[in-house]
């Protein structure tokens, strides 16, 4: 009859000392890495930083699935140990197809399954060294479910052998259609019109002349327009009165009439021999009532004789 554990408790010891063993010298149980390849998680803790990976350009631009997509960048060692780096590219296959899908994915605010396409092993990079890098996405790997699709990509970094230390999101555009129409196009509208200059259209001469040099001539607006925007896709919008010829004075107009010159004064040498007449003065005399006539008393007649 088998003892039970309670039984043999030299066995429980000879387990937990085998256990100690293990960890001190540096062996992991479940993931096969060795622990000489694997990153502290201090040393980890300093790649959270910008600059440690970044995405420098990705070739083409907008994949049309019928040839490799080529993406390249920077990694910058941020741990004390020189490390060999491996960059790993990984693409998702449901499409940020919606602005707000796509920014919470870049700003890491959701996530989205992606598969590893590609890997690149880099030469050991001592600590504080940067180093450029190039993977190719081979275009089996790029999906052709959709016509037009925004894809979610990350792009990670990690020491061979070891854990991820640091991360980029970034998204893969790709369409396999035969044509593409844009949804939105934008067109600028570039105005061609006159100074509010009176001149322009004021009586023919030299002052006219010279107003319309200034208008459309060598120097003016239009002409720095005209110069400074050739070949670019704008719209004109010419003013007709610029392309059409000013229609010249009438010389049958009447002409402006002149204000009528006052006569000379004459003065007389004449003298008078009357009296010196008094000076009157020109406001208006208070009215004076005139007197009250008294009544004649009657007239008898005187007896005859």
């Amino acid at each position: 009859m088998s003892a039970g554990p309670l039984r043999r408790p030299w066995l429980r010891t000879v387990l937990l000392a085998v256990v100690v063993a293990l960890l001190s010298v540096g062996i992991t149980v479940g993931n096969g890495v060795p622990a000489s390849s694997a990153v502290p998680a201090a040393a980890a803790a300093d790649w959270n930083t910008e600059g440690s990976l970044t995405i420098g350009t990705v070739s083409p631009q907008i994949s049309d699935g019928t040839a490799d997509v080529t993406v390249t960048g920077t990694v910058t060692n941020r741990s004390a140990d020189p490390i060999t780096p491996v960059i790993t590219v990984g693409l998702g296959n449901r499409s940020l197809d919606t602005t707000t899908r796509l920014s919470d994915w870049q700003g890491g605010h959701t996530t989205y399954l992606t598969n590893s396409v590609a890997t690149a092993t880099l030469p050991q990079l001592a600590a504080s060294s940067r180093a450029n890098w190039t993977v190719k996405i081979p275009k089996s790997a790029i999906p052709q479910g959709s016509s037009y699709a925004s894809l979610p990509m990350v792009l990670s970094v990690s020491s061979a052998g070891g854990p991820v230390l640091r991360s980029v999101r970034s998204s893969l555009q790709v369409v396999t259609a035969d044509s593409v129409t844009p949804s939105l196009a934008i067109s600028w509208v570039v105005p061609l019109t006159l100074p509010a200059d009176p001149a322009l259209f004021g009586p023919s001469g030299d002052a006219r002349a010279e107003a319309w040099r200034k208008a459309i001539g060598s120097g003016s607006r239009i002409d720095r327009l005209l110069t400074a925007l050739a070949g670019q896709p704008v719209i004109w919008l010419v003013d007709p009165r610029i392309v059409t010829e000013p229609v010249a004075q009438d010389d049958n107009l009447p002409t402006a009439p002149t204000a009528p010159t006052s006569p000379t004064a004459t003065t007389s040498t004449a003298t008078s021999t009357g009296p010196t007449p008094t000076p009157t003065t020109t406001g208006a005399a208070p009215r004076r009532r005139p007197p009250r006539r008294r009544p004649r008393p009657p007239t008898i007649p005187s007896p005859p004789r």
